[in-house]
């Protein structure tokens, strides 16, 4: 290939970058700003054993990489009412990202397993869901408003109905 051809082609590729730019979603870190913070509350989880668990649960939200990206610390302790003192419950990280297509959320927990999942993100929060392989799936919606995000999720078995079994009720504590 000529120089002159390669430049053309070069030329022809940076002429498209804009049209390919408009195509992709706005940045987390725009999309997602109002969950940037410190945020407190507690909520309930069906467990292994199919009981309702109580917690505590802390997250904060930050930007990372200029707003290309919103990373997620989460804690939870069980029971709710003990605060930071109780029983580990929940510990995960989470990143989330834009791809060409939308948002990905790559969640990783204190026990090691991690997870890349498609995001939709709305005017009034944001939903994804987790694959369980062939025992189904776990759909999660967050909302907010006022200053308070509400997350509940639900497993979905292969067949049949979903069941709920997560709720957190967070307010922003700075």
């Amino acid at each position: 290939m000529s120089w002159l051809s390669a430049g053309l082609i070069g030329t022809s590729l940076l002429a498209a970058a804009p049209a390919l730019a408009q195509d992709r979603p706005a940045r987390p870190g725009d999309s997602l700003a109002w969950m940037i913070g410190q945020w407190e509350g507690s909520g309930w989880m069906i467990d292994r054993e199919r009981q309702r668990q109580t917690f505590d649960v802390f997250e904060e939200a930050r930007l990372g990489s200029g707003g290309e990206a919103v990373i997620l610390f989460g804690e939870g302790f069980s029971p709710a009412g003990a605060g930071r003192g109780g029983e580990p419950a929940h510990n995960a990280t989470g990143l989330i990202s834009r791809t060409s297509d939308g948002y990905e959320m790559r969640s990783v927990t204190i026990e090691g397993h991690s997870q890349d999942v498609a995001m939709t993100v709305t005017e009034t929060g944001f939903s994804w869901s987790l694959s369980l392989g062939p025992q189904g799936r776990l759909n999660y919606e967050a909302r907010h408003a006022n200053g308070v995000w509400e997350e509940t999720g639900a497993y979905c078995p292969p067949e049949g109905e979903c069941h709920a079994n997560f709720y957190m009720r967070l307010e922003r504590v700075d």
